[in-house]
């Protein structure tokens, strides 16, 4: 829940200000092996899906739409904890729809290798791929250009270089969940046309939702909007992380795909 912005100034602060103490506090998140945990919602149902990428090294590199592009989520929860990520896909009545994991495991031989793992529930389809070059999938941008519109695995480091790149401006407080927030939005973006809100906590300095719209050809303007909870590494945030992996464990009598299919989560409009 939310209630509209309240006008006015932010005694003793400016937005330099406000981005430091917001920069602090992610690089705290960091040395604390924070969870992260993000539950993203889209303005049309049915938004959320799996890219299906065929890789393999005689074949080359290309997504097959026509494989699970049936398999759709109104909204998409992931898990992100050191060496794991998890997404996880539910339809509008808490389904759940699919579940893709990034994470290391120990192979028989005793050394760490990152793997990509899941299952489409309905479809009754599993998937275990190898993966080269980590288990950053979406990658985190590096650049001032590519953080705009991203979808990265890691949304502290995501955040805390948007704030670092001077994107925002302060637009006031607005309540958010009973939390009397400090309202950033995106400075307009020549020949862009997408608009971006972030909503810091001023007892934290954390950000607690983002919203981000862009306008399609057709003329209409899809808003997506994560809601951010920051866990403490606890018993009681690892026994909740345990619980997300056992929901979205593969039950018996799936059909594998080939090992070279990388399936990602990601925001697919329905159309």
């Amino acid at each position: 829940m939310s209630r509209a912005t309240h006008s006015g100034s932010l005694p003793q602060q400016d937005i330099s200000y406000v981005v430091s103490r917001a920069q602090q506090a992610m690089a705290g998140l960091t040395q604390a092996n924070a969870i992260q945990v993000v539950e993203e919602t889209a303005s049309q149902p049915n938004d959320f899906g799996l890219t299906v990428l065929h890789v393999n090294a005689s074949d080359g590199t290309g997504v097959q739409p026509a494989v699970l592009g049936g398999v759709r989520a109104d909204r998409m929860v992931s898990w992100t904890s050191p060496g794991l990520s998890l997404y996880q896909g539910f339809s509008a009545n808490g389904k759940l729809v699919f579940a893709t994991s990034f994470g290391s495991v120990t192979s028989r031989a005793g050394k760490k290798v990152d793997e990509a793992y899941g299952a489409a529930y309905a479809a009754r389809i599993q998937w275990h791929s190898p993966l080269v070059g980590g288990v950053d999938f979406p990658a985190t941008p590096t650049t001032c250009q590519d953080v705009l519109g991203a979808e990265p695995a890691d949304y502290k480091t995501q955040s805390a270089k948007a704030l670092s790149c001077h994107l925002y401006t302060l637009a006031g407080r607005q309540e958010i969940n009973g939390v009397n927030t400090i309202k950033l939005v995106l400075k307009p973006q020549p020949g862009l046309n997408i608009g971006q809100t972030l909503w810091i906590d001023p007892s934290s300095y954390l950000p607690i939702r983002e919203a981000y719209s862009n306008g399609q050809a057709d003329g209409k303007t899809v808003v997506l909007t994560d809601n951010f909870q920051w866990l403490p590494r606890n018993a009681a945030s690892l026994t909740a992380l345990r619980a997300a992996v056992q929901q979205s464990a593969v039950p018996a009598g799936f059909k594998s795909l080939p090992a070279d299919d990388l399936l990602l989560p990601a925001f697919t409009p329905a159309g």
